[in-house]
C-alpha cells in the first residue's frame, strides 16, 4: 500500500479521537504523528490540562488508544530523526 498522510478534523476532541482510531484500524496504519505534550495526543508526557504549563507522565487519550492497537506513535519533535534513522537502515 502506498504511504498516506491523513489529517483528522471534527467538531469535538472525542469525535476526532473515535474517527482517528477507526481510520487507523481500517487503513492498517503502522504509525501516527501526533502533537507533543497535548492532553489528547501527547506521548509519554502531557500537559495536565490546567493551562499552567505543568507536565505529567503518561499518554494522551488518542496516543494511548493507538499505542494499545500496536500503532507506533511519534511526535512532531521526533519524526524527523525517526525518518532519518529509517533511511539509514
Amino acid at each position: 500500500m502506498a504511504p498516506r498522510v491523513l489529517c483528522v478534523v471534527g467538531p469535538t476532541a472525542s469525535g476526532k479521537t473515535k474517527m482517528a482510531v477507526a481510520l487507523a484500524r481500517q487503513l492498517d496504519c503502522p504509525c501516527a504523528v501526533l502533537k507533543a505534550r497535548s492532553p489528547m495526543c501527547g506521548r509519554d508526557h502531557i500537559y495536565d490540562g490546567t493551562f499552567s504549563g505543568t507536565l505529567m507522565a503518561g499518554d494522551g487519550r488518542l496516543a494511548a488508544l493507538l499505542r494499545g492497537r500496536g500503532v507506533k506513535v511519534y511526535t512532531e519533535d521526533e519524526i524527523e530523526i525517526a525518518l532519518l534513522n529509517k533511511l539509514g537502515e
